[in-house]
């Protein structure tokens, strides 16, 4: 079931909301901004000290990665379950969307601006070496955008039809580039997650 692609449409009326794949999962973004994601089939919304008491009022468990033996402690990425309630009513739904869009705004807004001198290319994405950048471009991989349309995922598997030796450490900095954190930082539940949607595909 395509869900990111069923709240894109609910969503209608807040624009052109882009479903991506990432965290093994969907990524729900507006105007180039994150503000939810799909994980295992149940929807996220990005929260911020503004709205985060709602979800917690509602029952809404955090997102958040590390629950295996190895990381005892989960990493919360600022991501909350959409409560049940709010999934019923597409009024209730947009309203909630909307919030988070505002927060994703106001995360922005908080980043120190990049120099528009230089346009953003695949070797200024952290973690993406000189050899990943040839591997992707040989893949037909040439620009941001095209990795954050195919994913992590999809990407990689471009790439191994190519280069079928290349191992799992490009599927971790596949992600880690779209993350904007180095891939050897990953959460070992995350990199579990990446392996099954390589096999499963």
């Amino acid at each position: 079931m395509d869900v990111g692609g069923e709240l894109a449409e609910r969503l209608d009326a807040l624009g052109a909301v882009a479903v991506r794949r990432m965290f093994g999962g969907q990524g729900l973004f507006l105007d180039g901004r994150m503000f939810g994601l799909v994980a295992q089939g149940t929807p996220y919304f990005k929260v911020d000290d503004e709205t985060r008491a709602d979800y917690e009022r509602a029952g809404a468990e955090p997102f958040t990665y590390g629950r295996s033996k190895e990381e005892l402690k989960p990493t919360q990425l600022g991501y909350y379950e959409v409560p049940a309630t709010v999934l019923e009513r597409d009024r209730d739904l947009l309203e909630w969307a909307r919030r988070a869009v505002l927060v994703a705004e106001r995360a922005a807004a908080k980043k120190p601006k990049q120099k528009s001198s230089r346009p953003r290319t695949l070797r200024g994405m952290r973690g993406l070496g000189p050899k990943s950048v040839e591997w992707l471009r040989d893949a037909g991989v040439e620009t941001p955008a095209q990795l954050e349309q195919l994913g992590s995922v999809g990407a990689f598997l471009r790439v191994r039809s190519q280069q079928p030796k290349v191992s799992l450490n490009l599927l971790y900095a596949l992600e880690g580039a779209l993350l904007d954190v180095h891939w050897a930082k990953l959460p070992a539940d995350l990199k579990r997650r990446l392996q099954a949607a390589v096999k499963s595909r």
